[in-house]
């Protein structure tokens, strides 16, 4: 029987290292969603910052996440040794952004006081999606494979 490699059919750049998979660029979109919001909401003239929930916390999360983007941009032969460090513990950076997204998502929960399942299914929805985000990193052997590898 033919073994089957699973990185068979995968990109590879000009570089010689795997592509990153659509799977990674949703978890890094999921991770800094709030950046984003941010951007847009600057953009449109909305008073964001003035805000009595501003979600600067939520910015605050997104920073490691957002390091990992710049690290994906800049993961070229060339870069030094401080991108390589933050490319090889890029699971771990988003881990701690889904992690904090987590937390913050229970802690409006909490401080909301609505502790009913039938409350806001958006809220748990939000959650189980940043549980996903948290478990994908550390079951996908995809995304363990790209973030093993470096251009040299």
């Amino acid at each position: 029987m033919k073994q089957v490699d699973p990185y068979e059919d995968l990109d590879i750049n000009a570089y010689g290292v795997l592509k990153p998979p659509l799977l990674l660029l949703i978890i890094l979109l999921i991770e800094t969603w709030q950046f984003w919001s941010l951007i847009v909401s600057v953009f449109s003239g909305q008073s964001w910052v003035n805000s009595e929930n501003s979600g600067w916390m939520g910015v605050a999360v997104a920073v490691p996440a957002l390091t990992v983007l710049y690290a994906l941009w800049a993961r070229v032969p060339k870069a030094g040794g401080t991108i390589r460090q933050i490319w090889s513990r890029g699971r771990e950076m988003l881990s701690m952004s889904a992690a904090g997204n987590l937390a913050i998502t229970i802690f409006a929960v909490i401080q909301d006081g609505n502790w009913r399942l039938d409350s806001d299914w958006t809220t748990i929805l939000v959650a189980i999606l940043h549980i996903w985000v948290a478990i994908r990193l550390w079951v996908s052997p995809i995304i363990q494979k790209v973030f093993s590898e470096f251009p040299s």
